[in-house]
């Protein structure tokens, strides 16, 4: 998927309720577009209708393409590995001290 066909599924899942702000398609785009450019991977947190609920977005580069995915827990045991991940990329930051 390209960027914007991911932020516009995301916004859609969300109503554009992300992080606990609340972004058009076009401004979740541009969030994720400067994400990237530290990273190949973004965490964010979704506010859906069952609750808050984390999402990775993940980037794959494809020369001269570049594809993007998302993935959105289908339980909270599943969700916990995002947890995970989140919190060792925390740690590795110098965060927590």
């Amino acid at each position: 998927m390209t960027i914007r066909e991911v932020s516009k599924q995301i916004c859609r899942l969300s109503d554009g309720r992300i992080n606990g702000e609340k972004f058009s398609q076009t401004e979740f785009t541009n969030y994720l577009k400067g994400m990237f450019r530290t990273g190949t991977s973004v965490i964010v947190s979704l506010e859906l209708p069952d609750g808050h609920w984390l999402c990775e977005v993940d980037l794959y580069e494809f020369h001269p393409y570049c594809a993007y995915d998302y993935f959105l827990p289908e339980n909270r045991e599943q969700e916990k590995i995002l947890y995970r991940r989140l919190n060792s990329k925390n740690q590795l930051k110098g965060g927590n001290n």
